[in-house]
């Protein structure tokens, strides 16, 4: 759903992951690996975090209504794929978006 979207308003996509990169790479601009600690002692998402606040604080400082209307369209976004609608949509799909 969030490519869908981000491809409908023509905005690049970029990728952090650690395992989706070869299933979702060809639909995406940019992969970011963001590898898991091997240790196990950090939050398995902690890479991820770090490098998506880092990318959004420096784009963030160039327009500040902007990136906090995009925050708040992001946090739709994010609640719409909690909604039972979007998991049915998701079981009814492949996990390359088709039915």
């Amino acid at each position: 759903m969030l490519i869908e979207h981000a491809r409908s308003v023509g905005a690049r996509i970029v990728l952090l992951t650690d395992s989706l990169g070869s299933l979702l790479g060809e639909r995406v601009d940019v992969v970011l690996p963001a590898v898991h600690s091997p240790s196990g002692f950090t939050g398995e998402g902690l890479s991820s975090q770090v490098v998506t606040d880092a990318l959004v604080l420096g784009v963030a400082t160039r327009d500040e209504k902007r990136a906090t209307d995009t925050s708040e369209l992001l946090t739709n976004l994010r609640t719409r794929l909690t909604d039972t609608d979007s998991r049915d949509y998701v079981s009814r799909t492949d996990r390359r978006g088709r039915s």
